[in-house]
């Protein structure tokens, strides 16, 4: 599969934001309308709908930096690509390349996609999960910081590569064969039966140090 550059791309300027997903509710009404439950009936009623539905989970290795974008848009359901000027003046979250892998995938089978976060990270953690729901399916993505020596290196999260995704997706049949053999081509993967968490070791990966 073709990947689509969204940095570098003719249609994105520096200091241009570039939205996929609408924006959440006004900060006001998201304690009635959270990310768990916007759109929770609706994608239940649209993944129902759907012949055979599947389910499957995987835990993916990120091998570089995919996108530095802004904290506060992410946190609102935007995508905010920054400069590398910007990138000091802003505060920041790093995406590695399995994210906008699978961000790009799913834009490209429903335009329409969205973009909610589950859990924010921030200055006490590095913890960040996402969700992508469209039509006919619904996929969560968490980023785990697993490598880098957090926190005796405190640059460790701003790298790519230092992190694992975990991504369980739930709908289609075809696209949640066509997204995971797709990373399985392009990434170290381990597959998770039945959801069950697996840790770093097992991996074969570098543990971060208690």
């Amino acid at each position: 599969m073709d990947r689509i550059n969204v940095a570098h791309s003719d249609f994105v300027q520096p200091r241009t934001v570039v939205q996929f997903w609408p924006a959440l509710p006004p900060l006001q009404f998201r304690s009635l309308l959270t990310p768990l439950s916007v759109g929770k009936l609706w994608i239940v009623r649209k993944i129902n709908s759907i012949p055979h539905p599947i389910m499957m989970t995987i835990r993916v290795q990120a091998t570089r930096t995919g996108h530095i974008v802004a904290w506060r848009p992410l946190m609102e359901g935007r995508l905010e690509v920054l400069s590398f000027p910007q990138r000091f003046t802003r505060l920041t979250t790093t995406l590695p390349d399995v994210l906008v892998d699978v961000m790009e995938t799913t834009r490209l089978h429903d335009p329409n996609t969205r973009l909610f976060c589950i859990v924010p990270n921030g200055p006490t953690t590095t913890q960040l999960d996402l969700s992508l729901t469209g039509q006919d399916f619904k996929i969560v993505c968490s980023r785990r910081l697993v490598r880098g020596w957090f926190p005796l290196n405190p640059l460790a999260p701003e790298f790519g590569a230092n992190y694992d995704v975990v991504l369980t997706a739930h709908g289609n049949p075809e696209l949640v064969s066509k997204l995971i053999e797709g990373l399985r081509t392009r990434y170290h993967c381990l597959d998770i039966p039945n959801g069950e968490p697996i840790a770093s070791e097992d991996f074969g990966l570098e543990p971060t140090p208690a």
